[in-house]
């Protein structure tokens, strides 16, 4: 062996145990830079207060590995409390605790009031009631969400559950923010109830949804609420049904109810998600608004309005 390959041959083995070092010890940081799975766990809550009300839920958290009741990741995180439209359950949101609880909220989904004889006013304060069970889950020794839950927590729906999250926020001390797809005007008047709600708000709405027509639904619920900030997002073209994944009743509605429909359901749910997560933010973090609004200014997917 010439003297030439020796050096070169050392050279590369000391290259080799290098990358080895470098790699071992940077492996913990590589490690936790993972991205997020998704854990599920159902529940059913009992409101002792309402003659023992039984409110099933489906609960999807960060997880270090996506399962079934696996563990929560290692940290603490802000709850989306959810309501499903009418007739629709926690399954056609699938799109959206996909984007969400890998960007770090813990989501639950209250799937009571899902057939045609429904009670706004119950589901408001149920979806009242499971927020405040779950954050008070976070409370208890060895529980599963023990120490997992801070930060503000949000109210989250859409049509009927748009509009009975209003109403759901006069009845917890836990909400520190509203979003509203396509929110339903309901029984008692989400409206009104509005009026009592000074939690910042976000409402979208498809200008070309039949179902809740904005001019009775979605802007009365805008215009009612009181709190220091508040934006509506109109989807040019957007319809009623597209902020979640295909439903058959949703969508047989939507067929004989809407008109002029411009955008797809990826379209209108790739515009949900441009604003809902830095929203999301903003709630945590208020100087976070002006990068809203300065997409806002130049978005000709849609028109605003904020207050």
């Amino acid at each position: 062996m010439s003297s030439t390959q020796s050096s070169t041959n050392t050279k590369s083995a000391f290259f080799k145990a290098g990358c080895l070092f470098i790699l071992c010890f940077f492996a913990p940081t590589l490690l936790s830079a993972q991205p997020i799975s998704i854990g599920h766990s159902s529940a059913t809550f009992i409101d002792e207060t309402r003659n023992n009300r039984e409110i099933p839920v489906e609960i999807y958290y960060p997880a270090d590995i996506a399962g079934e009741d696996v563990d929560v990741s290692a940290d603490c995180f802000p709850v989306l409390c959810f309501g499903h439209g009418f007739l629709m359950t926690s399954a056609a949101y699938e799109n959206i605790w996909e984007i969400l609880v890998p960007e770090g909220y813990i989501m639950i989904f209250v799937d009571s009031e899902t057939g045609f004889n429904v009670s706004h006013e119950n589901y408001g304060l149920d979806l009242a009631f499971a927020l405040d069970e779950l954050v008070g889950l976070s409370l208890l020794f060895g529980g599963q969400f023990e120490d997992r839950i801070c930060g503000k927590n949000i109210v989250m729906g859409h049509s009927m559950g748009g509009g009975a999250s209003v109403l759901a926020i006069n009845n917890s001390n836990n909400i520190n923010g509203y979003i509203g797809l396509a929110p339903a005007e309901t029984t008692p008047s989400a409206v009104n109830a509005a009026f009592s709600a000074f939690v910042p708000s976000l409402i979208f709405s498809g200008t070309s949804d039949g179902v809740t027509p904005p001019g009775d639904h979605h802007i009365p619920i805008y215009n009612g609420f009181n709190s220091i900030c508040k934006t509506i997002i109109n989807i040019t073209g957007g319809a009623h049904c597209f902020y979640a994944n295909e439903d058959l009743l949703c969508d047989l509605g939507e067929g004989t109810a809407s008109t002029g429909i411009t955008v797809t359901r990826a379209e209108q749910q790739a515009i949900m998600n441009d604003y809902v997560i830095p929203w999301l933010e903003f709630v945590n973090e208020e100087t976070a608004f002006a990068t809203i609004e300065s997409e806002l200014l130049i978005d000709d997917r849609i028109t605003y309005e904020t207050s």
